[in-house]
């Protein structure tokens, strides 16, 4: 039994460190593919790990045999690999260089290609830090292992957490001295106990807090900086010059409050949404579509108005006025007083210029603009059913022109919510007004598959928790206003918070909305969509950028940071209009610290002072462990009576000589344990000797006055039981 658990010691004093480095890497692997179930898959990568360890300690002497071993097993294991590999490309139809270096949100997962990449991973890295710390110690070597997971964060340009960060560097210098006190080639003998841990805990301590302490740079490289840093190279332009076929990723930032461009414009709003283009269907991942088959929906070869008021944003709002002076619609609910002629009387001057080179294909601008002033500016498809302005040429100039747009957005809501038309009474009034000949008949039947189209959710399947929290959000509204205003609202009083650098470990809708609530404006604006078009609401996604940091000279900064992504919602009677779910502190935060004071320095700081608190307290603990022991064997005599005192006295007194010798002293008779402790430690225990046999033997109860005298001198003479002696400190070495 003795044997065995010398063995077993001596084993997790050579083995466990190195497969606890190889642990710490693969969980960080782990963590980046399939952060669902890191303890699991961290469980099965250990069981792996110590077998080739044991199966590598076995075949260490056997020369040929290793080699045949290795190799066989190497194949085997690239076999399973491009087996897996094999089986995830015609799974998903995503190139495995793909999902290895892009992020989940655009990939997607594939388990074929994580589960082969564990078991390459696992044994390959297993294989390399069992050779460079069992077989050749070499620094170098064991690193390599290291910095596979840094390679592997920096190439999907994502960050390793403070914490695992710190921990993988403490592991690894623990493993670094570790490994050369135990090596081959280091001849002296080196005693593996306590205070050899204690001193490797110390040194790495001490190196980790100078380290994590020491000032850092807010630099960031491009590739952090900007996860299509490479593809924008080749291609010679900004990322924000172009259109896009898909939305925003919804986690990670790439921004680096670089300033793009300025606008100049005399409203008195305190923010201005100024679009880039808006999204029609949901995918998969919930990101959204442009559908650029979008206007083969609608008939618009027949319509005989002109380019200007069919792209209008309010072109429903004066149509809607022109059916209400009739007054043959009062019935039905339609009535002239909320569609008053000074709505759209007094327009805004917009200047838009930029101080370096940002040449945008489309125009940053708000929905409500005036589509006169801009056409001889952009080209605006014809027939579009809101507006998107391109460039014309293939080459566009750098932004720096003046445009007319309105800001009576929250009248018309006002005006909305007042008048009260459900989406029911907005279709019979069309319908009655083709009839009467008040209305083109394409204009009605464009309006109604508008409506279908964008309350359509045929390719997404909602979770039943989403449907339910839109019905109770929307349960008590009685217009359309009303319910958008509802579910916008919602997220500012329910505790939702913004964070647009959090990467959640569920990417879903339904984590965001019931668990995390917590993530940037993508997240905000896809869950007010899907939770309108579930309301029966008309609504899509768009982003752009938020106009809301002024300079002393009150122009508008618009900086990469400023991008956005918000909703805009058809309310029956008035068109689109504009709704922010995001909480309002993101003003605060994209904007570059100003106007705010960031705690997350002090939060960063508070972390790493924890780190470096536990492992002091590992230290002191491994340091005074003896200390520690010895208190709660003497706090719990305090609750015996003196013959169970005496006799707990004489048992822990064997087991202190046991442990400082090492040796079996069980054996002994009380007068051979005194003379051993007499001639290996110089202690004089006589009394409490003495006092144990004529209470063990003699059936003596000891008295107050006997007890208090043998505890004493055990306390004087606790030091020479517990010393160890420098001939007997070589109880678990290796050469």
């Amino acid at each position: 039994m003795n044997k065995a658990r010398t063995t077993i010691l001596q084993a997790l004093s050579r083995y466990a460190l190195p497969v606890l480095y190889v642990t710490v890497i693969m969980r960080l692997i782990i963590d980046t593919y399939m952060p669902d179930d890191i303890t699991t898959y961290t469980i099965a990568c250990l069981a792996a790990e110590c077998g080739l360890f044991a199966l590598f300690e076995w075949l260490k002497n056997k020369k040929i045999m290793r080699v045949v071993v290795y190799i066989l097993l190497s194949v085997l294991v690239g076999y399973v690999f491009s087996m897996f590999i094999s089986a995830g490309f015609d799974a998903s139809r995503k190139s495995y260089m793909d999902w290895f270096y892009v992020d989940a949100q655009t990939v997607g997962r594939v388990d074929q290609y994580f589960y082969g990449t564990m078991i390459f991973m696992a044994y390959f890295l297993t294989s390399i830090v069992y050779y460079f710390t069992m077989i050749r110690y070499r620094a170098s070597g064991t690193m390599l292992a290291m910095l596979y997971p840094l390679f592997i964060y920096a190439k999907r340009a994502d960050t390793i957490p403070d914490l695992e960060l710190t921990v993988l560097i403490t592991v690894f210098l623990a493993l670094m001295v570790h490994s050369r006190l135990m090596s081959a080639e280091n001849k002296s003998r080196v005693m593996v106990n306590r205070q050899y841990a204690a001193a490797v805990a110390l040194f790495v301590a001490v190196v980790g807090a100078v380290t994590m302490f020491l000032p850092g740079t807010d630099a960031k490289s491009k590739l952090e900086a900007d996860k299509t840093y490479f593809d924008l190279t080749f291609r010679n332009r900004s990322d924000y010059d172009e259109l896009s076929d898909l939305s925003s990723l919804r986690f990670g930032s790439n921004d680096e409050g670089v300033e793009l461009f300025r606008m100049v414009t005399d409203s008195n709003d305190t923010i201005h949404y100024l679009r880039r283009q808006g999204f029609d269907r949901i995918i998969e991942n919930e990101r959204w579509e442009e559908d650029r088959d979008f206007n083969d929906n609608f008939n618009l070869e027949n319509m005989h108005y002109s380019e200007n008021e069919l792209n209008s944003p309010y072109f429903m709002y004066y149509t809607m006025q022109d059916l209400a002076k009739t007054g043959r619609y009062t019935d039905l609910g339609l009535d002239a007083k909320y569609y008053p002629d000074d709505l759209y009387s007094e327009s805004f001057m917009m200047h838009l210029y930029t101080m370096e080179e940002f040449s945008p294909r489309y125009m940053p601008a708000p929905l409500t603009v005036d589509v006169v002033t801009i056409k001889d500016h952009y080209k605006i498809p014809h027939g579009e059913i809101y507006p998107k302005a391109i460039y014309d040429n293939q080459e566009a100039p750098e932004l720096n022109f003046s445009f007319d747009y309105f800001s009576d957005e929250d009248d018309a809501g006002r005006l909305a919510q007042e008048q009260g038309l459900s989406q029911t009474d907005f279709l019979h009034i069309l319908d009655a007004a083709v009839e009467n000949g008040d209305l083109e008949p394409e204009v009605a039947s464009n309006v109604t598959k508008l409506l279908g189209y964008y309350t359509d959710l045929s390719g997404y399947a909602p979770s039943k928790k989403l449907t339910k929290l839109s019905e109770d959000i929307t349960r008590d509204c009685e217009t359309d206003y009303d319910k958008a205003k509802a579910i916008e609202r919602y997220f500012e009083e329910n505790g939702f918070r913004y964070d647009k650098e959090y990467v959640p470990k569920d990417e879903s809708i339904d984590y965001f909305l019931f668990t995390s609530k917590r993530g940037s404006c993508t997240s905000y604006a896809t869950s007010m969509t899907l939770l309108a078009r579930l309301s029966g609401l008309p609504a899509r996604y768009v982003e752009g950028f938020a106009a809301f940091d002024r300079d002393k000279n009150n122009e508008y900064i618009i900086r990469d940071s400023h991008a956005h992504a918000w909703v805009e919602v058809y309310i029956s009677g008035y068109g689109w209009m504009t709704f922010d779910p995001t909480p309002s502190s993101y003003q605060l935060e994209s904007n570059d610290g100003s106007g705010s004071f960031d705690l997350s320095w002090i939060l960063k700081y508070l972390g790493r002072i924890a780190v470096v608190i536990g492992v002091v307290v590992v230290i002191v603990f491994v340091l005074l462990m003896d200390l520690i022991l010895e208190l709660c064997f003497r706090i719990s005599l305090r609750f015996k009576n003196n013959t169970e005192r005496i006799l707990r006295l004489y048992r822990r007194t064997l087991k202190l000589l046991e442990a400082s010798s090492g040796e079996k002293l069980s054996g002994y008779t009380p007068h051979e344990l005194l003379e051993f402790m007499k001639d290996k430690r110089g202690a004089e225990l006589s009394v409490v000797i003495e006092l144990f046999e004529y209470t063990c033997f003699g059936g003596h109860e000891p008295t107050d006055e006997e007890w208090e005298k043998a505890y004493s001198v055990y306390k004087t003479e606790f030091k020479k039981l517990r010393k160890q002696r420098a001939e007997n400190k070589n109880e678990a070495v290796f050469r």
